[in-house]
Order: structure tokens, then sequence, then C-alpha cells
């Protein structure tokens, strides 16, 4: 098992740019969840645990879940877990995954590891991460890699920028190339998940594509243009994709577009006992690639953030009102941009992601913008 981080304040991917390294503490250190042990699990719960990590059964029913062990134990809040082998199939093959070489895959959330399963199935996949902090899951994970070593067990929550430090420093990234950020998407390295549906879930997601716009300067993207395959929360995919103009077009439809694309896959994900571990709530699970852009297409990624995310208070205001209320000066702006093709009447929720570049690209080049644009707490209150 690989060594366990004991974590503080729950430090993002997007704002670690701005951190220290993590400290990494022994592999005795118990594993903990926002600074807290975790607590949470039954007796009952953390009995069964013990017993199913002295259990092997065969590799075809650890496959197909069939000995009902998962089913004694409660689900995580807000996390819809895989169980359906034949669905994770049709997972990562829609997005692609068959067609990689020699692929190193982090799967993120793994759960009791039903995409990992699917994922060690294909031949061209050399190992798979599992990046999974639910102590009720990490049994099943464990039982996984005692039938195939290619699984890698990093018991961390992958929301922290420590779980993948913790990656690269242990020496399992070291033979994934580096490919220039402009080419084609990496054949090598890819992303899996099942995002929780909750706040952190889309953060994170927000944070792991808003990571492209440096075009392969931080995070995992320094190794080159990699794809994720992840599943949500239909209303997420709803927020990020709702067209200009829509009840419900909000900044993360003006700001993801311009870093990646977002293709839906034609997998069907029934939200219930059959398909997913102990389902609760109104949940709609869906599938999605994302491909990100070999360039962002607005020059400053920070600049068109600050404009979102101060212009969308009176979303339904004229843009040049709102776009006058960012900064002192900015009603400086307006003829130019109006010169430039943006309609006069248009309201914020009205204009168009080539729209908003413009002004974006236009306030970038105003010499009396704003000289700190990134505002953390008011980036992650995006979500």
């Amino acid at each position: 098992m690989a060594s366990s981080l004991v974590h503080g304040a729950r430090r993002s991917v997007y704002t670690s740019a701005h951190s220290s390294a993590p400290r990494l503490l022994p592999s005795t250190a118990k594993l903990t969840h926002g600074g807290n042990i975790i607590k949470n699990l039954e007796e009952r719960d953390q009995s069964l645990i013990e017993k199913l990590t002295n259990k092997r059964p065969t590799r075809a029913a650890l496959k197909a879940n069939v000995d009902g062990e998962l089913a004694k134990l409660k689900g995580v809040a807000k996390r819809a877990s895989l169980i359906n082998l034949d669905l994770a199939r049709d997972l990562v093959r829609a997005w692609g995954v068959d067609k990689l070489h020699d692929a190193t895959v982090l799967d993120l959330y793994s759960g009791p590891g039903t995409i990992a399963n699917a994922l060690l199935e294909l031949k061209n996949v050399k190992q798979v991460v599992a990046v999974e902090n639910a102590a009720r899951y990490l049994p099943f994970l464990e039982r996984i890699q005692e039938t195939d070593n290619r699984l890698k067990i990093h018991a961390v929550d992958p929301f922290t920028w420590e779980a993948y430090s913790e990656i690269e420093d242990a020496g399992v990234l070291k033979d994934v190339p580096i490919v220039p950020f402009e080419r084609a998407t990496h054949p090598n390295l890819f992303i899996t998940g099942q995002l929780p549906a909750n706040k952190f879930g889309e953060q994170l997601f927000v944070q792991l594509v808003s990571a492209a716009a440096t075009g392969g300067k931080m995070w995992l993207y320094k190794y080159g243009r990699l794809q994720m395959g992840l599943t949500m929360e239909n209303s997420f995919l709803d927020k990020i994709s709702k067209p200009p103009g829509e009840s419900g077009h909000a900044k993360l439809a003006v700001l993801l577009p311009t870093v990646a694309k977002f293709s839906e896959m034609k997998v069907d994900l029934p939200f219930n006992l059959n398909n997913f571990h102990s389902p609760r709530g109104n949940y709609e699970p869906v599938s999605v690639l994302v491909t990100p852009h070999t360039e962002c297409r607005v020059k400053n990624f920070d600049a068109l953030e600050y404009l979102a995310r101060n212009m969308f208070i009176a979303k339904r205001s004229s843009w040049k009102k709102a776009l006058a209320a960012t900064t002192v000066g900015a009603d400086n702006l307006i003829q130019p941009l109006l010169a430039k093709g943006i309609p006069d009447e248009a309201r914020v929720m009205d204009l168009t992601q080539e729209q908003w570049v413009t002004i974006a690209d236009t306030f970038d080049a105003w010499p009396f913008r704003p000289e700190t644009l990134f505002d953390l707490g008011a980036f992650e209150a995006l979500y």
C-alpha cells in the first residue's frame, strides 16, 4: 500500500501553483480527511472491512461483484461509485482508452475498483493508479491488486494537490514520455474519474480543466495534452455547457470552453442498485470526455475569469453597464468594443464565447486594467 497523507486544509490543484510543496509523512501515517482521522464507519462496517481484507475470491467473482460483500457496506455520501463491469467496459472504450499505447491511467475516486478492473482488461494499459481515500473501498482495491500488479493504490484525496505530487514522487510517472502540448493528445497518459456530486467534485473539475489554460506549464499537463474521461451529475454538465441566452447560462459555460472541448458519451448510466453502490438521492450520472485545446482561445485566462466573475453578478443587465462596474475607467472600453462588433443592447448572459474573448482580450491589453486579476476566494466561489 502506498503511503498516506495527513491533510490539513484542502488545497486544490489550481491553487497549488501558489502553495509550498506538500509534506509527505511515512507509510505508517494514518489516513485522514480534512485533518481528522476517519471515524465515520460504523463498527459493523469496520469489522466487515477487516474480514474482507483476509479473503481472496476468484478474479471472476471479484469482477462481477457477485459475492455480495459490497452491498453490506454503506455508500459514501454524494458519490456514485459504479459496480456494473459491463458499463465500465463501455465507458473506457467510449473514452478511447483502448486506442492508447502502453497507457498509464489515473483513476480518480476509484470506489471499489470497477472502472479500474475494466481498464486492467485492456492489454494496452500498462498501469492503473487508483486514487481513492474512502477506507471502505480500499480492501476491494487491494484484492484487485493481488490479482493484477499493474494496479497501484494511492490512498489520498484526489481533490488535493498532494495526491498528484505523491504519485510523481513515488516514480509512477517516470516512464511517461513528455509530448509537446501543441501536438496530438497524449498517447500514453489518461485520467478517468467518478466526480462527487457536490461542490468539491465541481471545483475539482473546473480546476483540472482550467490548469490546461497554461498550455502545458501546470499540473500533469507538463507531460502533454492529456484527456480525461469523467462521470458527473447531469445538472453540472448543464452548468458548464448551457448556451448563451438560455436560463441557467453561467460563468463556467463562458470560461471552460475556451480551454477544452467537452464531449458527452452515449453511454446510458441508470442510477440503480444494479449499476451503482448504495445509490441514494435523485442523481443522474453522465459521462464526458475532456479534450484540451492546443492553446487557450483567450490571451489571458485570468482576465476572462475576472470579467465573467464580476459581470455575471448582473447577468441580465446590459454588458456595457456590467463592464463599467468591473473597475474604475472600464467604461472607456465600451466604444472600442462596439467598434469591434459587440452588440449594443446585448445582456451579459447573451454574449457568445467569441464576444467574451474579444472583450477579455481588449480588457487585458488595456494599460489601466487591475494588476491583480486572480482572486482565490472569488475563484472558489464560482461553484
